[in-house]
C-alpha cells in the first residue's frame, strides 16, 4: 500500500471513529446524562424538603421545651403564690417546719389582709391577697433560728413582720417563748 492510501485510510478511520464517538455520545451518554440531571434535581428537591421538615421539627421541639418550661414556671409560681388562701396548707407547712426544727407551735392566729390590685399589664396575676399568721412558739434559741431559716427558704412566700422573744422557765434553761407575725400571700381571683 502506498503511503497516500495509508494516510487516506487512517484519516477515514479517524473520521469514522470520531463520528462513532458522536453517535455513542448522542445515543448513550447524553440520555443518561439527562437522566442523571433529573435525578439530581429530584435529590435536591427531596434534600430541601428534608431540611425544611427537619427545621420544622426542631422548631416544634423548641416550642415544646418552651411550653414545658413555662408549665414548670407556672407550677413554681402556683407553689410560691397559690391561687387560693389554702389555710390548711399554710398551717401544714408551718407544722412541718416546726417538727423538722424542734419547735413547738403553741398557738396560731389568722387574719385576712386586704387584697391589693396588681398593675400587671399581662394580666397573669389579678390581685394579691394576704394572710397574717400570729404564731406563738416554744423552743430553744438554736431551734428558733433554724425555724426562721426554714421559713425564709420555704417555697411559699412568707414575710416575718414582727418577732418577740421572752425567756421561759428557769434562768439557766435555754427555753424561750417566741411570738411571731408572719404574712403569706395568694393570688386573688
Amino acid at each position: 500500500m502506498k503511503g497516500s492510501t495509508k494516510r487516506a485510510l487512517s484519516l477515514l478511520l479517524t473520521g469514522a471513529l470520531i463520528i462513532g464517538a458522536f453517535v455513542v455520545y448522542a445515543s448513550l451518554i447524553r440520555p443518561e446524562y439527562a437522566a442523571i440531571q433529573e435525578k439530581r434535581a429530584i435529590l435536591k428537591e427531596k434534600t430541601d424538603m428534608y431540611n425544611r421538615q427537619s427545621a420544622a421539627i426542631t422548631q416544634l421541639e423548641q416550642l415544646e421545651q418552651s411550653r414545658q418550661r413555662q408549665q414548670q414556671q407556672q407550677a413554681q409560681l402556683a407553689s410560691a403564690l397559690p391561687s387560693r388562701e389554702n389555710v390548711a396548707e399554710v398551717v401544714g407547712q408551718l407544722q412541718a417546719i416546726a417538727q423538722a426544727t424542734g419547735v413547738t407551735i403553741q398557738g396560731v392566729g389568722l387574719e385576712y389582709l386586704p387584697i391589693r390590685q396588681n398593675a400587671d399589664e399581662a394580666g397573669i396575676i389579678k390581685g394579691i391577697g394576704g394572710l397574717r399568721l400570729n404564731l406563738k412558739l416554744f423552743s430553744p434559741y438554736e431551734s428558733f433560728k433554724k425555724f426562721l431559716e426554714s421559713l425564709e427558704t420555704n417555697i411559699r412566700i412568707m414575710d416575718l413582720t414582727n418577732a418577740h422573744t421572752e425567756h421561759a422557765g428557769r434562768p439557766e434553761q435555754n427555753l424561750f417563748i417566741h411570738t411571731l407575725t408572719v404574712d403569706t400571700y395568694y393570688q386573688a381571683q
